[in-house]
């Protein structure tokens, strides 16, 4: 029962979260357009992702969760914070799929933070996460920053 469930163990987090998902999912369903659903789903399925590691059930949960930012974007295309999030998906991504997949996913996540700086020239975050993709990107091609 829930009564003997610890509220901060990872099973009770991810527990809420499944639920959260569902509720979004249905909000979604009743409504196709409503873009806060979409972008909350993402970010709870990234938080369910996250609790799972560098495993092939993270890596779906990644898909997932990118999936929504894309439809988020679709319906707000002026939400640098959705396109932040939505490189940051692809990035944890391109560290759980094969070595072949890794430079396009990375790739796409360098656009998607450079369009959310471009809505938000002094967004640090995304300046910060588009360095980073930078970095990583120079080391999957064996370009090291010395």
């Amino acid at each position: 029962s829930a009564d003997n469930v610890d509220p901060n163990s990872d099973s009770s987090k991810d527990s809420l979260l499944e639920e959260a998902c569902k509720k979004y999912a249905e909000a979604t369903r009743l409504c196709p357009t409503l873009y806060d659903a979409y972008y909350n789903w993402a970010i709870a399925i990234a938080d369910r992702a996250k609790m799972r590691g560098r495993t092939k059930e993270a890596e779906e949960l990644w898909q997932q969760a990118i999936r929504n930012y894309d439809k988020a974007v679709q319906l707000s295309w002026n939400s640098p914070q959705a396109l932040n999030n939505w490189g940051l998906g692809l990035q944890e991504l391109s560290a759980i799929v094969p070595a072949k997949d890794k430079q396009t996913i990375i790739k796409t996540a360098i656009s998607k933070f450079r369009s959310a700086i471009q809505l938000q020239f002094d967004f640090h975050r995304a300046i910060y996460n588009l360095e980073l993709s930078w970095c990583v990107s120079l080391v999957w091609r064996g370009r090291y920053l010395s």
